[in-house]
């Protein structure tokens, strides 16, 4: 299991949605919920954004990290919008 830590430091301590970078604010959320906590699995988001997936209606859905020759892209849904965003593994 990784620490918070060790999460925060893989993604250079921001939330890959929004940017946020307070240390206090940030949480690691698993893609496939009963997964480990293993870096594919894992991503870093502010509370704010952790809570838009965990809603009854989530606004922000997560699809997985996908390898591509340009590097690990995520696949993520933000109220409707679809976004492909580079992240380190």
């Amino acid at each position: 299991m990784l620490s918070k830590k060790q999460i925060l430091k893989r993604f250079e301590g921001k939330c890959v949605v929004c940017g946020e970078d307070d240390y206090d604010l940030l949480d690691g959320h698993r893609l496939v919920w009963g997964g480990a906590y293993h870096y594919h699995n894992i991503v870093c988001l502010c509370c704010r954004c952790h809570r838009l997936t965990h809603a009854t209606n989530p606004r922000l859905k997560f699809d997985r990290k996908y390898n591509s020759t340009a590097g690990p892209l995520l696949h993520y849904w933000l109220d409707g919008t679809e976004y492909w965003k580079p992240v380190k593994m």
